[in-house]
């Protein structure tokens, strides 16, 4: 019934924004004698970050636990981010996919982030224009913003409720199976993301274009 499918929401980290260079984190983690999988919990899984994710910290508290922990001068910190980001970067292929589904469809993002507003990073640290977003995203909801995280079932509410959608109206995109399989317990489509051509057919396929 793909006329009933009114809302398209897709997660920005491993979808929107990847890590397809994984070579400049990977040497960062070395130069400091971790491994990549150590400098990812490091920056990720730390109790600063997963406070930020749900709104409870910031950004900033995450760099100052990464830098106490590798003892980095503060005037050291401005490398350091750079070089954990360098290898990432914005598929503006998903942003065409999702251009092209308005106006008969709504668009938004659906993220665990440190940010309660995710949008300006794409164009303040990936520099994509903020055209092509807007043209693209109705709406980005993040954890920081809502005060829990995927896959716990009250972020997809809230996503629900900002779009005045119920769940069988609603298709989602992300590369976490977990999260995937929340979003069709509560009645929800959804695709497992694993790669941008997989994910067009699929949803394509889906929608019935």
């Amino acid at each position: 019934m793909p006329e009933t499918i009114k809302i398209v929401l897709f997660d920005i980290g491993g979808v929107i924004l990847r890590t397809d260079n994984p070579g400049p984190r990977t040497q960062l983690a070395q130069h400091y004698g971790l491994d990549r999988q150590g400098i990812d919990r490091l920056v990720f899984a730390s109790q600063a970050a997963l406070a930020a994710e749900i709104g409870l910290g910031s950004e900033d508290a995450v760099w100052e636990h990464v830098q106490r922990e590798l003892s980095i001068p503060v005037s050291g910190m401005a490398d350091f981010q750079r070089e954990f980001w360098a290898g990432d970067s914005v598929d503006l292929s998903m942003f065409d996919l999702l251009r092209s589904l308005r106006p008969q469809r709504r668009t938004g993002l659906l993220t665990n982030s440190w940010l309660r507003d995710p949008l300006p990073l794409f164009w303040t640290r990936y520099h994509v224009a903020e055209t092509v977003v807007r043209a693209a995203v109705d709406e980005a909801i993040s954890s920081a913003q809502v005060g829990v995280r995927k896959p716990d079932r009250r972020i997809f509410d809230a996503a629900l409720l900002r779009f005045r959608a119920a769940p069988e109206e609603a298709v989602f995109v992300d590369d976490f199976a977990e999260n995937v399989e929340a979003a069709r317990a509560m009645g929800m489509r959804a695709i497992l993301f694993d790669s941008p051509t997989q994910t067009r057919r699929d949803l394509l396929a889906l929608l019935g274009l």
